[in-house]
């Protein structure tokens, strides 16, 4: 809502529609079709967070730079972090993600995008899940991108 109303200058009421409209378009397979919600759960709420805290953990340790990284942990901590978290946050914590996210890949996400074990009645349902995550994440990404844009013509003409 919060994103809605301040790039798209959006009224609170009117981004409450656009959404809860939204959500009530995109959540009738997830009610009527069985096989969706498990889909969507493996993807998003499984494949993804792994990925995402991959990201999350690149980005802050190596893009965002360690040390900087560092002095936002520290600055105003009432306890002393020890030292070690520094290299386990830059170095540990994402070897250990790539690893685990490795081995899960092959023996997980790979038999359940060739969806084997999925009996032949539910293999439509399954297919619109996943059609329906990537026009979800294709319009996100278009929004946010279209946001950025407006955002940059913005600061050029101030």
């Amino acid at each position: 809502m919060a994103f809605l109303q301040e790039e798209f200058g959006l009224t609170r009421q009117r981004s409450t529609v656009v959404l809860g409209a939204l959500v009530f378009v995109l959540i009738q397979p997830v009610v009527f079709l069985r096989p969706v919600m498990g889909e969507m759960d493996f993807w998003a709420g499984t494949f993804a967070l792994a990925l995402f805290a991959l990201i999350e953990v690149i980005a802050f340790g190596w893009v965002f730079g360690m040390d900087r990284a560092w002095e936002e942990i520290t600055r105003g901590a009432d306890i002393r972090i020890p030292r070690a978290f520094y290299y386990i946050i830059k170095y540990v914590t994402p070897l250990y993600l790539i690893v685990i996210f490795g081995f899960w890949t092959f023996q997980q996400a790979i038999p359940t995008l060739r969806m084997e074990g999925v009996a032949a009645e539910d293999r439509p349902a399954v297919l619109l899940a996943r059609v329906m995550m990537l026009l979800i994440l294709v319009v996100l990404l278009v929004i946010i991108g279209h946001a950025f844009r407006r955002r940059a013509r913005r600061a050029r003409a101030s």
